[in-house]
């Protein structure tokens, strides 16, 4: 099982744990991202042998608020889109709650 952070992406300009689980899908039972801020771009890369490696991504609260994180969904969705047909994925979005402050 392979746990993946915003931190990868964004620290090493890579998706590292996503391209670790590309190059050897074959040792990873799936892949938990936890905010992911990079995935790989599958208009660049063949994401097809990731066949079998289900995906769990996870977002955090208050992502609403940032243009630079609705960015980052909007690519992690595409990602999704094209490992539909042969990768199960699975979205939870920890839902915003009413700000307190005035």
């Amino acid at each position: 099982m392979l746990l993946s952070s915003s931190w990868s992406a964004r620290h090493c300009r890579t998706p590292v744990g996503f391209t670790a689980a590309r190059n050897a899908p074959d040792k990873f039972k799936a892949i938990i991202a936890i905010e992911p801020s990079g995935v790989p771009n599958p208009e660049r890369v063949d994401v097809a042998g990731l066949k079998g490696v289900p995906h769990l991504v996870v977002w955090g609260d208050y992502m609403e608020r940032y243009d630079r994180w609705l960015e980052i969904q909007r690519s992690v969705a595409t990602y999704e889109e094209a490992l539909r047909w042969s990768v199960r994925t699975t979205r939870i979005t920890r839902p915003s709650r009413p700000s307190s402050r005035p």
